[in-house]
């Protein structure tokens, strides 16, 4: 058990430790067969990329359901959303580790 917890933690800040971070405010979401794609206001992720990028994320992803819902409630109350994602700098659309919220 104490091998899977660790294996658990280094996992968790090997994901973190190497991604980058986007934020804003969500200025599009596009959900589509292929996942959701969305983009953020002023995001200087985005900045490193060309503009026609998007951030995404699967529909089969466990926590897509409720990224979304985080995206859209966001949305409604102007919030800023971040973004861990592997690399800022991608030319194609960018797929998101994770989706959060700073309160």
């Amino acid at each position: 058990m104490k091998k899977f917890i660790s294996l658990i933690v280094f996992y968790s800040f090997v994901t973190t430790a190497f991604a980058e971070t986007g934020a804003g405010e969500v200025a599009r979401i596009y959900p589509n067969s292929g996942g959701v794609f969305f983009k953020l206001k002023n995001d200087p992720c985005a900045a490193k990329g060309p503009s026609s990028r998007y951030y995404y994320f699967d529909h089969d992803n466990v926590s897509a359901d409720k990224w979304f819902s985080l995206l859209l409630a966001a949305a409604n109350t102007k919030a800023v959303v971040k973004v861990a994602v592997p690399d800022c700098t991608s030319v194609d659309h960018v797929k998101v580790n994770y989706v959060y919220q700073d309160f």
